[in-house]
């Protein structure tokens, strides 16, 4: 397991605040992960991660605001499954272009 802000192993990520988290390991014959991806946008951003990243804490590591319009409290998310280690698979590239994707205009 692996975080955003460096931190590598179990221990070292568990509770601690992160934009993102990988998780990757043995597969088979080879090594996949999956990244879990935090929005800036989502309230209490950087989320605060359990133990191990998962899917199932991604709606638990966010509050809502003190303010809800419509009642609603959307989160943003994205989870990426990759080959290969954190660093094989550039996880902190993947999620610097989930929160800053590229705006194309096209001209005629």
């Amino acid at each position: 397991v692996e975080n955003s802000e460096g931190d590598v192993g179990r221990k070292e990520v568990q509770n601690k605040r992160a934009k993102w988290c990988d998780i990757s390991g043995k597969v088979g014959d080879g090594i996949n992960g999956i990244g879990l991806f935090d929005h800036p946008q989502n309230s209490e951003h950087p989320g605060l991660w359990g133990r191990i990243a998962v899917a199932s804490q991604m709606t638990l590591v966010h509050h809502p605001p003190d303010e809800i319009d419509d009642d609603r409290f959307r989160l943003n998310y994205r989870i990426y499954i990759h080959n290969g280690t954190t660093s094989d698979a550039d996880v902190k590239s993947r999620y610097q272009s989930y929160v800053s994707p590229v705006n194309v205009e096209l001209l005629s």
